[in-house]
């Protein structure tokens, strides 16, 4: 899988915010990959289906310094909502389509500290569905500064052909 191969492997540490020295701060970069940011459903002649797109939003950052002059390390957390949005293609009789999601942490030094994969289900009504799951997220770092360097990548989980099939939708 491209993604896959981009990300690496990892797991992510999941928690909620908490302690009595957490403040808000600047987040890390959150984003979708463009070149993996659609996800086409196609039948075996390659008639396309049904086309999902995958979006994410971010809540408050949550900082908890308090353990940085003791080891050296702080940490962030919030939380992330993907939300995919599904339309059936005219004629097509998809009622549902399963689609695989691939969450990252970067550090800003570009080093993959953290991947999970995910899998989704998005029901469609009509000529659309929409289904959005929540992830909390914490990322360590070293120092008391901030994470806003780190980066939060989400991506639908697609082989070669679909991301040069996304790439000529986009044009390039």
């Amino acid at each position: 899988m491209i993604v896959a191969a981009m990300l690496g492997a990892g797991a992510f540490a999941l928690s909620g915010c908490g302690g009595s020295s957490a403040a808000a701060g600047p987040c890390p970069k959150i984003g979708v990959l463009p070149d993996a940011a659609d996800y086409p459903v196609q039948d075996a002649s390659g008639k396309l289906l049904a086309l999902a797109r995958l979006s994410v939003s971010n809540s408050a950052c949550i900082y908890d310094k308090s353990q940085a002059s003791s080891t050296g390390f702080s940490h962030v957390d919030f939380s992330i909502e993907l939300t995919v949005t599904a339309v059936r293609a005219e004629g097509s009789l998809v009622d549902d389509i399963d689609v695989p999601v691939v969450v990252a942490t970067v550090s800003g030094d570009g080093v993959l500290t953290a991947r999970d994969d995910y899998e989704m289900n998005v029901e469609i009504d009509g000529r659309t569905g929409e289904k959005t799951q929540r992830l909390h997220i914490r990322i360590p770092y070293a120092g008391n500064g901030f994470a806003s360097d780190h980066r939060v990548l989400a991506a639908f989980r697609l082989d070669e052909r679909t991301v040069q099939f996304n790439r000529s939708r986009l044009g390039r």
